[in-house]
């Protein structure tokens, strides 16, 4: 068995690609203090977030929604349809963990309160079916 690669490997050849890409955008609208975004989105919660740890960023289609209405809380949620694997530059229509392998789209919702520089709070919360 020869070295393994994490870059798409070509059908019925069996080896790496020489150059790969990939192309994604999103809407972003503003209202007030609240942010939706529709497309590709790079979540950061402790229940979703991406990774940058390859030559491709994992990258999520859904939409999302940010609001800082009240100093020192952030709110988040959003529900995510779709997305990419570092290993592919595709997006797939379904949603995959490294724990449970495929589950259908997760919806996301929680929040961050810093009270002040030395104390802060999360609770957040994802709904995973067929998890």
């Amino acid at each position: 068995m020869g070295p393994r690669s994490h870059r798409p490997i070509r059908v019925g050849l069996g080896q790496a690609e020489d150059n790969y890409s990939k192309l994604g955008g999103a809407v972003k609208t503003r209202f007030l203090d609240t942010e939706i975004k529709v497309g590709d989105v790079f979540p950061v919660t402790p229940v979703v977030q991406y990774g940058d740890s390859r030559l491709l960023p994992e990258s999520f289609r859904g939409v999302t929604a940010y609001n800082t209405s009240v100093e020192g809380l952030v709110l988040q949620g959003g529900r995510l349809h779709a997305m990419s694997q570092p290993s592919s530059s595709s997006m797939r229509d379904d949603f995959a963990t490294f724990y449970a392998g495929e589950v259908g789209s997760p919806w996301i919702v929680g929040g961050d309160y810093t009270p002040n520089d030395n104390l802060g709070f999360s609770l957040y919360t994802s709904c995973l079916k067929d998890a």
